[in-house]
């Protein structure tokens, strides 16, 4: 497609992925994750139904590249009806074409292109740029912990070796804070966790069209999609478990989480990334999670969710929104204490909502940090 000032825009070709991480490296960030990891960048931009192209879009004139906007294709659910989304990321554009308009032109293929719209973790510009469009801006998307190991996590606080983390008076105030978290046995008389499979995949696409999707806004996370995002990824290893009622078999929960090792670390952290559950099925899985972390030794664990009614079998579990004396580190290659937020920027064609911040305030919104790329290497 022809644009304005003989600029052209069209889908980057699987065949020029290397120029592609030359351009990153080169005008994005010096050594980013993307600019060194083709297989990361292959399956994180991979275009659906056609292995030829990457979901990048690339802005040229007469062959030389001038700008990019990387998207993530995906199922957007609002209330058990499926609809087209786009996640954005690394939205480029060279100094003098950025002059005539080239980030809006990038942009506008997109919102074009897709019905629902959104950016995880945007900077500032990014984020003030998208409000002034209309998109509904978060500042932060809540976070939940809950300390696994106290020892852990102090000795992960002590190797900070940051100003920014924690003085002493405030490790003293955390470990008041979270020294005697609530927590429960987790006890039923028909569930029981089960672990992924081709049969309980079956199940859980079962469970998430009849149970799930119609009271969720949010990601269309089916059997298909768990198998892309969190069986597929090409560098961290996920753990799946679901609830069943084993009186039925059906499924009622889905828990997903990691463990990464710090750099430079003998220390460990659990990150979950997807939490759907009923509330009977949310305790034995929030349960099954600190055992689970226990035994692997981690300091702590967290949970990014934009609606706190999905957290609330974590809460009978001891973890807490993230109001503590000081922030706990939230990346870890290396380990990071400076103070910052996950934010969000979301957009849906009119035809859905008229009223696009009431549609995204809704309690049923549920994005986690594993939508978009804010759960990858660094």
């Amino acid at each position: 497609m022809r644009h304005k000032d003989g600029i052209s825009i069209d889908w980057c070709p699987i065949n020029q992925v290397s120029l592609l991480q030359e351009f990153i490296d080169a005008n994005w960030k010096r050594d980013h994750v993307l600019a060194r990891d083709a297989d990361l960048l292959r399956w994180q931009h991979a275009y659906p139904g056609d292995s030829e192209k990457l979901s990048v879009l690339i802005a040229q004139d007469a062959g030389t590249w001038l700008g990019m906007l990387g998207v993530i294709q995906f199922g957007f659910c609002v209330n058990g009806e499926r609809i087209s989304g786009a996640w954005l990321t690394n939205w480029l554009s060279l100094p003098e074409p950025r002059s005539r308009g080239l980030g809006r032109q990038l942009l506008q293929e997109v919102l074009l292109g897709f019905t629902m719209v959104g950016v995880i973790g945007g900077n500032a510009v990014c984020q003030r740029i998208l409000g002034a469009l209309g998109f509904e801006i978060r500042d932060s998307i809540t976070r939940w912990v809950r300390v696994i190991n106290l020892t852990s996590l102090e000795s992960l606080i002590a190797q900070g070796g940051s100003s920014n983390a924690p003085n002493l008076e405030k490790q003293s105030a955390l470990r008041e804070a979270l020294k005697h978290p609530k927590s429960t046995n987790g006890s039923s008389t028909t569930l029981r966790i089960v672990d992924w499979s081709e049969d309980a995949a079956f199940r859980w696409d079962q469970a998430w069209r009849d149970r799930f999707a119609i009271r969720i806004v949010g990601t269309w996370r089916d059997a298909e999609y768990l198998r892309w995002r969190y069986l597929g990824h090409p560098r961290f290893r996920y753990v799946l478990r679901f609830a069943e009622d084993s009186s039925t078999g059906s499924l009622r929960g889905l828990l997903v989480y990691r463990i990464e090792a710090v750099r430079d670390s003998c220390e460990k952290v659990m990150r979950v990334v997807e939490f759907l559950c009923d509330e009977e099925a949310g305790i034995l899985l929030g349960a099954a999670l600190i055992n689970e972390g226990e035994d692997a030794g981690v300091a702590f664990a967290d949970f990014y969710c934009t609606s706190s009614k999905f957290a609330e079998p974590l809460e009978k579990n001891g973890f807490l929104q993230e109001t503590l004396p000081t922030r706990l580190p939230e990346l870890f290659q290396p380990l990071e204490f400076a103070p910052s937020a996950l934010t969000a920027a979301l957009w849906v064609k009119p035809k859905v909502s008229a009223d696009n911040s009431a549609f995204f305030r809704s309690d049923n919104l549920y994005f986690t940090r594993s939508d978009g790329d804010q759960d990858r290497p660094r």
